[in-house]
């Protein structure tokens, strides 16, 4: 079994144990909450990403990583889109991003033109954990006066074995979105220890597949890069 692995089952373990302590209707609750949020994040992501982005300085980090891969001589050349397209696809850089790559080489420098998409995968899934995090929080505050008040009318074994059970669906449904960042972030240059250690999960297609669906079943298409987009193959 893979580290990668291990890590999945320990976090499933841990949030079926928070389930089942935290009952049947605390579950419900939050897992409204992490789909709604996840709804919102998803709209919101690319704008707030940016702006947090820009501000962290995520373009400068992503050009310097790619800088260390190509001369210096080409940085600033205009490469055709056909002359790149071989290139990109020898250098094995993914679907997702190369099409973009050869889209912005028309009009881009060699290195902005490859940068570009990165940086806007790497500002969405910026957006995509802050937005998470935050609306998480807040619908689940708002949710917990409800819960207080419902949680005496439950009977106590159907709130610890209904706990336990959303307590499991919920941290696979988050399980799934952690594995679909990592995945993407494999892709990155320069990530070759990611890609090793993720290359021997046989968790991580699956959940991976799991949150592609996840996402297309709270209608994100063509709202998310097209790196969280495209469905994994099994």
């Amino acid at each position: 079994m893979s580290p990668i692995d291990l890590l999945f089952l320990v976090l499933l373990l841990l949030g079926l144990w928070a389930g089942f302590a935290r009952g049947l209707l605390s579950g419900i609750s939050r897992l409204i909450a992490y789909l709604a949020a996840l709804f919102l994040a998803a709209r919101f992501a690319a704008p707030i990403g940016q702006l947090a982005g820009e501000w962290l300085g995520v373009g400068r980090f992503v050009r310097s990583m790619i800088a260390g891969q190509i001369p210096e001589s080409l940085h600033n050349a205009q490469v055709p889109p056909e002359q790149l397209r071989p290139i990109l696809e020898a250098a094995g850089v993914p679907a997702a991003y190369r099409e973009q790559m050869i889209e912005y080489a028309a009009s881009h420098p060699l290195l902005e033109a490859i940068a570009i998409p990165y940086t806007e995968w790497m500002h969405t899934v910026l957006g995509l954990i802050l937005m998470l995090g935050v609306l998480c929080a807040v619908f689940n505050l708002l949710l917990r006066p409800l819960v207080k008040i419902a949680q005496d009318f439950v009977p106590a074994v159907l709130n610890r074995a209904g706990g336990l059970l959303l307590g499991g669906v919920l941290t696979l449904f988050e399980l799934a979105i952690l594995a679909l960042i990592l995945q993407a972030f494999a892709d990155l240059p320069q990530t070759a220890g990611l890609q090793t250690a993720l290359s021997s999960s046989e968790l991580l297609p699956p959940l991976t597949h799991l949150a592609q669906t996840l996402l297309t079943g709270l209608g994100t298409d063509g709202l998310l890069p097209a790196a969280i987009q495209t469905p994994p193959t099994l």
